[in-house]
C-alpha cells in the first residue's frame, strides 16, 4: 500500500511533538517467548525444558529459569546443561536476598540486568559464583550508598585486570582473571558480572564505532537510586559519572546497550533480536537530532524498506544501524551529529545519501538514483564539548590503583618466566621457541605445560609445538590440557600419510577454525559417523557438504540464526549431537568435521565460507560462498604513496553485492605488498577506500570502484591522501631541570633529539587514558626511531607514578610539580603531547585519539615538507 508524502509527513510531525518515550516494558508475559522456544527445539532432544517443568524448585526458581532460557542464545542451551543454569538463578536470589540495597531494586530491573548471566559474547562461566563468595565482606557495607559499593566493586575488579589491547574474540571473566587483563570489551563485561553478583543492576554501553576518531569503546552503567549512572571499567574513579573518555562520549553518534530478553513498546529501542534488544543512550551523553529517514520513488513513500547508517572509522563503512522503513514508510533515528552515510534498498532497487553534520528533518532517499557514494568526500566530526566538573581530589584513588598494581603485579611474578622456559625445554626437548607461549599463556601456563609433557611421552613434540605455535594468544591463556590433548592424537590417529605437513598442521591438526570457543569435538563426530560414511566422504569431499546440508537443520519455522544471537558459534560438538546450527556454526562444524577425518579445511573469513582440500586430487575446493565462484585478479599500482601501507588503517576493499556493501575482512595490518603482487577475489564489483584523518577527526576519503572478471587480472591505481597542513605556529621550548629514573637532574635541553624530532609525552601512568597513550606509542616505538622521532615520557614526582611508568620500559623523566609542562602550555589536560625541533614547538595537542602512533608519525611527514617549503 502506498500514500502520499504529505500524509507522511503529518503522520512525523505528530510522531515527534509527544514530549516523552513510552517506557512500558512487559518481560513479565514472556510465556509466549518461552514457550515457541520449547516448541523448536525440544523435537532436538534438548532437555533443559524437561527438567525445569519436572525438577522440584519453587516457583520464583522456575519463573527465572524460564525468563533466562526463553531469551538465551542457542548456543547456550546446546551448550549448558541444567544445573548451571539453576546455580545461576540461584545465585542471582541469593545476591537480591542477601545484599540489603538488591531488595528494592523493581523486578524489571532486576529481571533485565541481574538476572541474565550473559553481557556480551563471552563463554559463560562461574564468575557470577566466585564474584559473590569473593565479595561476601560487602554485606557489611549495608549502610552504605549503593555509589560507594559500585566504586568499590570496581576498584577490587582493577586489582585482577587491566587494560590491554587485544583481538575480538570476548574471554569470560573467570579467563580474564587467569590473564590479568582486557580489553575494554573484556573489563565492561567482567564489572557488569561481578556488580550483579552482588545485586546490583548493571549493563555495558558500546559505541560502536567512533566518528572523530578510530575503533570503538565500551564502558558500564549502574542503576542507582532509580537512574543510570556510568563508569569506567575496571578504571577506579572517586566518583560515578566520570571516565576518561567522558568528553569523547560527548562526540559519539552513536551510544548503545543491549538489554536481555523481553518485550518492550520503549520507542527509544533500536532494534530487536528474539533474545534481546538495542536500547539508543546516545542523548545521555552528547547532543543529539532526530532523522526521519524516507525512502521514495517518484515522489512516494516506499514501505519495508532496508535502511542502514555507516560511520567512517578506519578505512570502512562501518554499519552502526540497520533499520527497516516498515508499514509507515519511514524510519527515526536520534543521533549524534556527524557525518553520516544512509543507504535504502528495496529488492533490486537503492538510493544513497550523505549526511552532514547539519542535516535534521526529514531526509528522503530516491531509491531509482541506484547511486553509491562518491569519489571524494570529507566525513566531518561531531565537535562535542567540554564537561565543566568540579575539583576532584584523586590522592586517594591514585593510592589504590598503586595498591592493585601491586596485587596484580604480585600475582603476574608467578606466571612463567624465561629461565622457567629454557630448563622445561631442556628437559623436556622441545625447542626454545616455546618459551614465548608458556610466558603468553599468563596464569594458565600450567595447562600448557601439562599439554607439552604428555607429548613429550609420547615423542611427538614436534607436532604439539606445532599445535600451540598456530594457537592465537587467548586460546593459550583459557584451552584446557584435554582439549589439546584430543586435537592433537585423534589429528595423529587420522593422518593421511599422502598429506604433506605443512597442510596437515595448518589444515588438520590446528583446533582453531573461526572465533569459537575451543572445545573437544574430534572423538564425539568421528564417533557418529560409520566406515561407509568415512569411505564416501573420502571418495569425494563433496559428499561432506551434501551430508551436511541433509542431516544439519538450519531453518525449520524460524531462522536459528536469529536465535543463536550474540554471534556465539555452537560448538561442532553440540551440532553434531542435536543436529541444528545457525549458518555460520553449520560451517564452523563442516570444517570440524574435515579436520577430524584427517582432511584439510578451513574457514574464510574474508568471504564467509568453507574450503576444502581434496587430497587425492590435490585441489582445494570452495562451499557456501554467496559471492562469485568465478575469480579474477586484482592489482594495486601505487601511484602516490609508501609501500608499507596496512589494511583496515590505511585502506579497504568492500564487495558491492546485491546493493550491499560488505567490507572484506582481511586480517588486521594485511600488507599492500600482497594487492600489489596480485590477490584472488570473486568477480564482481568492488570499492577500494583510503582515508586519513586530521587532528579535528574530520576523514578525507578517496574511493575507486572497480569490476573483478573472471580469469582476468584488474589494476586499480593507488593514490595515498594527504590531509590539510595544520598551521605550524613556531613557538622556542622553555627549558626547564627534569630528572631521570636515578633522580640525577638535567636540562631539558639536552634529552631532546639533536637530530630529529622528539615527542614529549606528559602523562599520568595510572590512570586513562595515559595507559592507551603510553602503550600506543612505545608498541611503535621502533618504527617511531625509524623515521627519526624520540619518544620521551614525562611523570611528575609522584613516587606511584614512578613506579608504574618503570614497568613499561620507556624512556621516562622527571617533571617535578610539571613546571617543564607549566612553563610551555596554559593546557594541562593529560595525556599532553608536544613535538619539538630544534628546541622550537612546532605541534601541542592534549587529550587522547586512538592509534596516536600513526597520528604522530603523519604529522612528523607532514611537520617535514612543510619546513623544507
Amino acid at each position: 500500500m502506498k500514500f502520499s508524502f504529505c500524509f507522511l509527513f503529518i503522520s512525523i510531525a505528530l510522531i515527534l511533538s509527544c514530549g516523552k518515550y513510552s517506557t512500558n516494558s512487559n518481560s513479565n508475559d514472556f510465556s509466549e517467548d518461552y514457550n515457541f522456544k520449547e516448541e523448536i527445539l525440544s523435537k532436538y532432544g534438548i532437555k533443559v525444558f524437561d527438567e525445569i517443568e519436572n525438577t522440584q524448585i519453587d516457583s520464583l526458581q522456575i519463573e527465572y529459569l524460564k525468563f533466562l532460557v526463553a531469551y538465551m542464545p542457542l548456543s547456550d542451551i546446546m551448550e549448558f546443561d541444567f544445573e548451571f543454569f539453576k546455580t545461576q538463578v540461584d545465585y542471582a536470589i541469593l545476591a537480591r536476598k542477601n545484599f540489603s540495597w538488591a531488595k528494592d531494586i523493581p523486578e524489571e530491573i532486576f529481571k533485565h540486568y541481574v538476572l541474565p548471566y550473559r553481557v556480551n559474547n563471552e563463554v559463560p562461566d562461574t564468575a557470577r559464583i566466585y564474584f559473590y563468595n569473593l565479595f561476601h565482606d560487602l554485606k557489611l557495607w549495608q549502610d552504605s550508598s549503593v555509589e560507594k559499593v559500585v566504586l568499590e566493586v570496581n576498584n577490587r575488579c582493577h586489582s585482577m585486570i587491566t587494560y590491554r589491547g587485544t583481538d575480538e574474540r570476548t574471554i569470560s571473566p573467570m579467563d580474564a582473571i587467569k590473564a590479568c587483563y582486557g580489553r575494554c570489551g573484556e573489563e565492561s563485561t567482567f564489572l557488569v558480572t561481578a556488580l550483579r553478583s552482588v545485586g546490583i543492576p548493571a549493563r555495558q554501553v558500546y559505541v560502536p564505532r567512533w566518528a572523530h576518531t578510530d575503533d570503538n569503546h565500551a564502558w558500564v552503567e549502574v542503576y542507582v537510586n532509580g537512574n543510570w549512572k556510568y563508569i569506567g571499567a575496571c578504571e577506579p574513579a572517586p566518583i560515578l559519572n566520570y571516565g576518561w573518555f567522558s568528553e569523547h562520549a560527548t562526540r559519539a553518534i552513536l551510544v548503545h546497550t543491549r538489554e536481555f530478553g523481553g518485550k518492550n513498546q520503549n520507542l527509544k529501542t533500536l532494534s530487536d533480536n528474539p533474545n534481546f534488544r538495542f536500547i539508543n543512550r546516545t542523548s545521555d551523553y552528547a547532543q543529539t537530532k532526530k532523522i526521519i529517514v524516507v525512502p521514495v520513488i517518484d515522489g512516494v513513500p516506499i514501505l519495508n524498506a532496508e535502511i542502514k547508517f555507516y560511520v567512517l572509522n578506519y578505512c570502512e563503512l562501518y554499519p552502526i544501524h540497520i533499520s527497516n522503513s516498515g508499514f509507515k514508510g519511514y524510519s527515526i533515528f536520534e543521533i549524534g551529529y556527524g557525518s553520516l552515510d544512509v543507504i535504502a534498498v528495496k529488492d533490486s532497487l537503492f538510493g544513497f545519501v550523505h549526511l552532514l553534520p547539519e542535516s535534521t528533518s526529514v531526509i528522503k532517499i530516491d531509491l531509482k538514483q541506484n547511486n553509491l557514494p562518491d569519489e571524494f568526500s570529507v566525513y566531518y566530526a561531531p565537535v562535542g564539548y567540554k564537561i565543566s566538573r568540579q575539583e576532584i581530589d584523586f590522592t586517594e584513588t591514585q593510592k589504590r590503583i598503586h595498591h592493585n598494581d601491586s596485587l596484580r603485579n604480585s600475582k603476574i611474578s608467578g606466571f612463567y618466566t624465561k629461565n622457567m622456559g629454557d630448563l622445561f625445554c631442556k628437559t623436556f626437548k622441545y625447542d626454545k621457541k616455546l618459551q614465548e607461549y608458556l610466558i603468553k599463556a599468563a596464569g594458565n601456563w600450567q595447562e600448557i605445560e601439562n599439554f607439552l609433557i604428555s607429548a613429550s611421552y609420547k615423542n611427538i613434540q614436534k607436532y604439539a609445538s606445532e599445535l600451540i605455535y598456530n594457537l592465537p594468544e587467548k586460546d593459550l591463556i583459557d584451552t584446557k590440557t584435554e582439549i589439546l590433548e584430543e586435537h592433537l592424537f585423534y589429528s595423529l590417529e587420522n593422518k593421511n600419510p599422502q598429506l604433506d605437513d605443512e597442510l596437515f598442521i595448518k589444515f588438520v591438526l590446528s583446533p582453531r577454525i573461526e572465533f569459537e570457543p575451543l572445545r573437544k569435538y574430534r572423538k564425539n563426530i568421528l564417533g557418529s559417523i560409520d566406515e561407509g560414511l568415512k569411505n564416501l566422504f573420502y571418495s569425494n569431499v563433496k559428499n561432506i557438504i551434501n551430508y551436511v546440508d541433509t542431516v544439519i537443520t538450519t531453518f525449520d519455522r524460524v531462522d536459528f540464526s536469529e536465535l543463536n544471537s550474540y554471534n556465539v558459534a555452537i560448538s561442532p560438538a553440540a551440532v553434531n549431537k542435536y543436529k541444528i546450527a545457525d549458518v555460520k556454526s553449520k560451517m564452523i562444524y563442516c570444517v570440524a568435521l574435515c579436520r577430524s577425518l584427517g582432511i584439510p579445511a578451513y574457514f574464510d573469513k574474508v568471504f564467509k565460507s568453507v574450503h576444502i582440500y581434496d587430497i587425492n586430487n590435490k585441489i582445494w575446493y570452495e562451499f557456501y560462498n554467496e559471492l562469485s565462484k568465478d575469480k579474477g585478479i586484482l592489482k594495486l599500482n601505487i601511484q602516490i604513496g609508501n609501500p608499507n601501507q596496512k589494511y583496515w588503517s590505511d585502506f579497504t576493499i568492500a564487495n558491492i553485492d546485491k546493493n550491499k556493501i560488505q567490507t572484506l575482512e582481511y586480517e588486521w595490518g594485511f600488507s599492500i605488498q600482497n594487492f600489489i603482487e596480485g590477490i584472488e577475489l570473486p568477480e564482481g564489483n568492488y570499492m577500494l577506500t583510503i582515508s586519513k584523518r586530521d587532528l579535528n577527526g574530520n576523514s578525507y576519503v578517496k574511493r575507486t570502484y572497480f569490476k573483478i572478471s573472471k580469469n582476468k587480472v584488474t589494476v586499480v591505481p593507488f593514490y595515498s591522501l594527504e590531509v590539510p597542513n595544520f598551521k605550524i605556529e613556531k613557538k622556542v621550548l622553555k627549558n626547564k631541570t627534569v630528572y631521570n629514573k636515578y633522580s640525577a637532574a638535567i636540562n631539558s635541553s639536552e634529552i631532546l633529539n639533536k637530530n630529529g624530532f622528539t615527542v614529549l609525552c606528559w602523562v599520568n601512568p595510572n590512570e586513562e587514558p595515559s595507559l592507551h597513550l603510553i602503550s600506543d606509542l612505545n608498541k611503535e616505538n621502533k618504527n617511531l626511531h625509524q623515521h627519526s622521532i624520540k619518544t620521551i615520557f614525562l611523570i611528575d614526582d609522584n613516587k606511584i607514578h614512578l613506579s608504574a611508568i618503570e614497568k613499561f620500559n620507556v624512556e621516562f623523566f622527571v617533571d617535578k610539580n610539571y613546571e617543564l609542562l607549566n612553563l610551555n602550555s596554559e593546557i594541562k589536560q593529560l595525556p599532553l603531547l608536544i613535538i619539538v625541533n630544534n628546541n622550537e614547538i612546532i605541534f601541542l595537542h592534549s587529550g587522547y585519539l586512538v592509534s596516536m602512533d600513526r597520528l604522530v608519525s603523519q604529522l612528523v611527514s607532514q611537520l617535514v615538507s612543510q619546513l623544507v617549503s
